[in-house]
């Protein structure tokens, strides 16, 4: 026994220390699942206002700003009070019964008002109609937390305080993930249906009555600390409504701390200012507290403007004669090719008629076919009148190459959205087929060239859900494995496993990205993204969007990350205002604790970012974003008539 003793010292030792170490843990796990629970709740305000005017496309002005508690995303009740009804022995009128119609979403808040989409689109309301945040108990669905291997006992403690947290509020009824789970097994859904899946969700809310789900994630950044971001989605519209994160502490659930981000392979070189020239507006710039150990405290990047005298739409860059570096454009209906002369683009080629009925998607450039010239690739939509009113829509995409003279079409009328991308040293075409009414259907088909032509070779290895625009593939994380990046119609950006499509985590601010619409023939008023009224006989059309683009980048010391437009005030602000909006900026998104973090961006432009590409144009070894912006008087039915803007700038600038 004696020989024992000091073993059994050592494990009472161990004993203690772990005991306290895990107190400590789950204090935090305390603390951080309070402050979450506070930030839930002001997800959802206790408020009441008024419908004060409704707008055409199902738009609606109501009397709730910033200050009643609202935001971007918030989904409220619409309610009509009914007669008045009285007490039987006095007479005296006691209230009125109020009957809920409709639901809305807000979609941008302004000093005095904001503008909100009706969501329940064959429902009638009107001007003095109610709107509310219910002030009862919110029904919420818990999912378990995920979390890093190694961290499964800490993740379920830390479940447990959240679910305690928000039932401290009073604001909240939470169900569980297991309950959740039941709940889509009876209805016939897999147990292993992801929660944010839009038919899990519509269980949840008929089955449960659930508002929103919400998906909490343990992270350990770099540094070594936790820290707890929870995703708040929404169980009507599939929406995200809120992300709201927290630091936890030093980890006491992970064996080794999280390696620090290596700069990435393809990360540009450090900036030369010898070579820079000082220029207008859009600069990199940056928090003060971002910049800290550099001289001025903005990076100030040499810049310019050249203006493009065609009415272009989309820009990519490549080299379509094999002869140095160019930049292709797309007007709606033409396809221009520029040759970098110093610090202008000269047009050398152009390939398109006029024609009314035609407009182009898309865009893009690879060297598929292998013969050291990158041809071009266009998605080009057909819209002609169908019957009195109708309207039918057919893809005749093209591919046009260089043959030593001019651009020549080498693959015509295709009926398939076109795009080339590339993904570490590979190059690839993807294409997907279109629905009667919306833009994609089926799966990603790779096509590859053989022999003298284009042939499909088989699925594209994506999960199901990823269409064929408004997504890239990075390795954010440094594990040596891409990820999906996607570009949400909501202007979220949202990162997801490419083997399992499992949510990894999204963008904060924005929203972001730039769209080109399509009209389609409405047939079901509830899968139109926004609804408008058409000239013809009033018959509804559904305008789909189509995302724009997007670039995974790695910045040195910022680490990898996302280049992206932000154009203020959203999607529907091109609607209300029958043009795009009139303000963007170009922002670079870093991966930082399993989310997209803003930190640097140009300088507002008073223009819309219609496309970005990045390449050396000037062949110093730095890479160039060209930046091609439009005036705010372009219009959406109209189309594009006046002159283009191209900024160019350096993109090293953002470190």
């Amino acid at each position: 026994m004696k020989q024992r003793g000091p073993w059994l010292v050592l494990m009472m030792v161990a004993l203690i220390v772990g005991l306290a170490s895990a107190q400590a843990q789950g204090a935090d796990y305390s603390t951080a699942a309070s402050r979450v629970a506070e930030k839930l709740v002001q997800a959802f305000p206790k408020v009441r206002g008024l419908i004060v005017s409704v707008e055409p496309q199902g738009k609606l002005v109501v009397d709730l700003t910033a200050k009643d508690g609202i935001y971007p995303g918030l989904e409220m009740e619409i309610f009509r009070e009914g007669e008045p009804f009285k007490h039987p022995a006095s007479g005296e009128v006691m209230g009125r019964m109020e009957k809920t119609v409709a639901s809305l979403r807000v979609v941008e808040v302004r000093e005095r008002y904001a503008v909100a989409e009706l969501l329940d689109k064959e429902m009638a309301v009107k001007q003095g109609d109610g709107v509310r945040v219910s002030g009862a108990r919110i029904l919420l669905g818990l999912a378990k937390v995920e979390s890093p291997p190694g961290g499964e006992t800490g993740a379920r403690a830390l479940a447990r305080e959240i679910e305690v947290a928000l039932g401290k509020t009073g604001r909240f009824e939470v169900f569980d993930d297991r309950i959740m789970r039941s709940t889509l097994v009876r209805a016939g859904l897999k147990e292993v249906t992801r929660l944010t899946d839009p038919a899990a969700l519509e269980v949840l809310r008929k089955e449960l009555r659930l508002s929103a789900v919400a998906i909490p994630k343990l992270a350990t950044p770099s540094e070594g600390d936790q820290v707890l971001d929870l995703e708040l989605v929404s169980a009507r519209t599939a929406a995200a409504l809120k992300v709201v994160s927290t630091e936890i502490g030093k980890s006491q659930t992970m064996v080794t701390q999280a390696a620090p981000l290596e700069p990435s392979p393809s990360a540009p070189p450090k900036s030369n200012p010898s070579r820079r020239e000082e220029g207008p507006t859009p600069a990199w710039i940056g928090r003060p507290e971002q910049r800290q150990g550099q001289t001025g405290g903005f990076v100030e990047p040499q810049v310019y403007t050249v203006i493009i005298p065609h009415p272009i739409q989309l820009i990519k860059a490549g080299r379509i004669t094999g002869q140095g570096s160019e930049m292709v454009g797309a007007s709606r209906d033409h396809v221009y090719v520029y040759r970098w002369v110093g610090r202008e683009p000269k047009l050398i080629l152009d390939y398109g008629q006029s024609n009314p009925s035609h407009k182009i998607l898309s865009l893009s450039v690879a060297d598929i076919n292998g013969n050291g010239r990158d041809e071009v690739f266009v998605t080009q939509i057909e819209s002609l009148p169908s019957g009195a009113y109708g309207i039918t829509n057919r893809l005749k995409s093209y591919v046009l190459e260089f043959d030593g003279t001019k651009l020549v079409p080498i693959w015509e009328n295709v009926p398939l959205h076109l795009r080339a991308m590339t993904v570490g040293d590979q190059q690839y075409l993807i294409a997907q087929r279109m629905g009667e009414s919306k833009p994609y259907q089926g799966l990603l088909r790779q096509v590859v060239w053989q022999g003298d032509r284009y042939v499909e070779k088989g699925p594209f290895p994506l999960p199901d859900g990823v269409d064929i625009y408004g997504f890239t593939l990075g390795d954010l994380d440094g594990d040596g494995r891409a990820e999906i990046i996607k570009l949400s119609g909501q202007g979220v950006v949202q990162v997801f496993d490419s083997e399992s499509g499992k949510y990894s985590g999204g963008s904060q601010g924005g929203p972001y990205g730039g769209y080109v619409h399509i009209d389609f023939e409405q047939y079901d008023p509830k899968r139109a993204e926004i609804v408008t009224s058409s000239a013809m006989a009033g018959v509804a059309l559904a305008t789909r969007v189509i995302p724009g683009e997007l670039k995974a980048v790695g910045l040195g010391d910022r680490g990898r990350g996302v280049v992206v437009p932000e154009n203020m005030g959203g999607l529907l602000t091109q609607y209300r205002e029958g043009a795009y909006p009139k303000e963007s900026r170009l922002v670079f998104l870093a991966w930082q604790a399993g989310g997209l973090r803003p930190v640097c961006q140009t300088r507002h432009l008073e223009r819309y970012t219609a496309d970005f590409d990045i390449a050396d144009m000037n062949g110093d070894g730095e890479p160039e974003v060209l930046l091609l912006t439009l005036e705010p008087q372009y219009q959406l039915l109209g189309g594009y008539q006046g002159e283009a803007w191209l900024d160019v700038l350096y993109l090293g600038a953002c470190r």
